[in-house]
Protein backbone atom coordinates (compact mmCIF):
# COMPACT_ATOMS: atom_id res chain seq x y z
CA UNK A 1 0.00 0.00 0.00
CA UNK A 2 1.38 3.37 -0.98
CA UNK A 3 1.34 6.35 1.34
CA UNK A 4 -1.19 9.04 0.46
CA UNK A 5 1.43 11.42 -0.92
CA UNK A 6 2.80 8.76 -3.26
CA UNK A 7 -0.67 7.83 -4.50
CA UNK A 8 -1.56 11.39 -5.49
CA UNK A 9 1.77 11.95 -7.17
CA UNK A 10 1.52 8.79 -9.26
CA UNK A 11 1.16 9.21 -13.03
CA UNK A 12 -2.39 7.81 -12.95
CA UNK A 13 -3.62 10.87 -11.05
CA UNK A 14 -1.69 13.48 -13.03
CA UNK A 15 -4.11 13.30 -15.93
CA UNK A 16 -7.73 14.37 -15.90
CA UNK A 17 -8.79 10.84 -16.89
CA UNK A 18 -7.07 9.43 -13.82
CA UNK A 19 -8.67 12.05 -11.63
CA UNK A 20 -12.11 11.30 -13.06
CA UNK A 21 -11.54 7.59 -12.53
CA UNK A 22 -10.54 8.25 -8.92
CA UNK A 23 -13.63 10.40 -8.36
CA UNK A 24 -15.86 7.69 -9.85
CA UNK A 25 -14.32 5.05 -7.59
CA UNK A 26 -14.77 7.33 -4.59
CA UNK A 27 -18.41 7.98 -5.51
CA UNK A 28 -19.12 4.25 -5.85
CA UNK A 29 -17.35 3.56 -2.55
CA UNK A 30 -19.44 6.13 -0.67
CA UNK A 31 -22.61 4.92 -2.38
CA UNK A 32 -21.98 1.31 -1.35
CA UNK A 33 -20.98 2.42 2.13
CA UNK A 34 -24.20 4.38 2.59
CA UNK A 35 -26.32 1.44 1.35
CA UNK A 36 -24.51 -0.92 3.72
CA UNK A 37 -24.83 1.40 6.71
CA UNK A 38 -28.51 1.96 5.99
CA UNK A 39 -29.12 -1.79 5.88
CA UNK A 40 -27.22 -2.36 9.12
CA UNK A 41 -29.14 0.44 10.82
CA UNK A 42 -32.44 -1.01 9.63
CA UNK A 43 -31.55 -4.44 10.99
CA UNK A 44 -30.61 -2.98 14.36
CA UNK A 45 -33.80 -0.90 14.48
CA UNK A 46 -35.85 -4.02 13.71
CA UNK A 47 -34.11 -5.84 16.57
CA UNK A 48 -34.88 -2.92 18.90
CA UNK A 49 -38.52 -2.93 17.78
CA UNK A 50 -38.79 -6.67 18.46
CA UNK A 51 -37.32 -6.15 21.92
CA UNK A 52 -39.60 -3.20 22.67
CA UNK A 53 -42.79 -4.96 21.57
CA UNK A 54 -42.22 -8.58 22.55
CA UNK A 55 -39.28 -8.47 25.01
CA UNK A 56 -37.44 -10.96 22.79
CA UNK A 57 -33.80 -10.50 21.89
CA UNK A 58 -33.02 -11.81 18.39
CA UNK A 59 -30.45 -14.63 18.39
CA UNK A 60 -27.85 -12.58 16.50
CA UNK A 61 -27.74 -9.89 19.23
CA UNK A 62 -26.61 -10.00 22.83
CA UNK A 63 -28.92 -9.09 25.68
CA UNK A 64 -26.46 -6.41 26.89
CA UNK A 65 -26.35 -4.70 23.51
CA UNK A 66 -30.11 -4.44 23.18
CA UNK A 67 -30.64 -3.48 26.81
CA UNK A 68 -27.95 -0.77 26.64
CA UNK A 69 -29.79 0.86 23.73
CA UNK A 70 -32.65 1.52 26.18
CA UNK A 71 -30.43 2.85 28.95
CA UNK A 72 -30.97 6.40 30.18
CA UNK A 73 -28.70 8.88 28.41
CA UNK A 74 -26.79 11.36 30.53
Amino acid sequence: MLPASARWSSPAFRSSAGLLFGLAVMFLYFLLLSVFMSAVGGIFNAALYRYACFKQVPPAFSQELIASAWAAKS
